[in-house]
């Protein structure tokens, strides 16, 4: 009888060693999700259009005056991206002083150094047109995609134009394709 105790007291102080010695797995699902996330930012400087007192007797003869902004734009996102222009004015015109009124189809928008110049809509200013088609979405958050300094260009009409102080009001959107 005690040898019987004896091996059912080991059994017991054994049994305890033998559920530490096997293993149990448990499995568990976890998911998210990242939202299409696209930030603009300006970078340095500003993208404001320069005074238009600026135009020289010389610019309206040229046809055209081009100002480069001290502005300069980056796109972070997580997908592919475009970027686009328009005008928050209901009205197709600059706002100006006087008699002065002047289409804001005159005024185009460059991000590439000048290579490419998109003009505003001739029939809706406020509908956006494409500065950027396809932008690659970013790995690397807070990385952003550099772009050119903001070129504003305008065309002139010496016949046309009439002295006055002209503004318009534009929104640069970034929206994930």
């Amino acid at each position: 009888m005690k040898k019987a105790f004896l091996s059912i007291a080991a059994g017991l102080m054994i049994s305890p060693l033998a559920a530490f010695a096997a293993s149990d797995d448990q499995t568990a699902d976890i998911s998210f999700n990242i939202q299409p996330i696209v930030v603009l930012n300006i970078d340095s400087g500003d993208v404001a259009v320069p005074a238009l007192a600026d135009v020289s007797f010389v610019d309206l003869a040229n046809g055209e005056v081009e100002w480069i902004t001290t502005g300069v734009l980056s796109v972070d996102a997580t997908e592919n991206w475009k970027l686009e222009v328009a005008s928050t004015s209901v009205a197709d015109y600059f706002g100006g002083t006087g008699n002065a009124t002047k289409a804001l189809s005159d005024l185009n928008v460059s991000i590439d150094s000048g290579t490419t110049y998109v003009g505003l809509d001739a029939v809706d200013a406020t509908t956006p047109v494409e500065l950027i088609a396809s932008g690659v979405g970013l790995g690397v958050p807070g990385g952003g995609i550099m772009l050119d300094a903001i070129r504003y260009k305008l065309w002139l009409n010496p016949v046309l134009d009439v002295a006055g102080t002209y503004t318009a009001n534009l929104t640069f959107t970034a929206t994930t394709n």
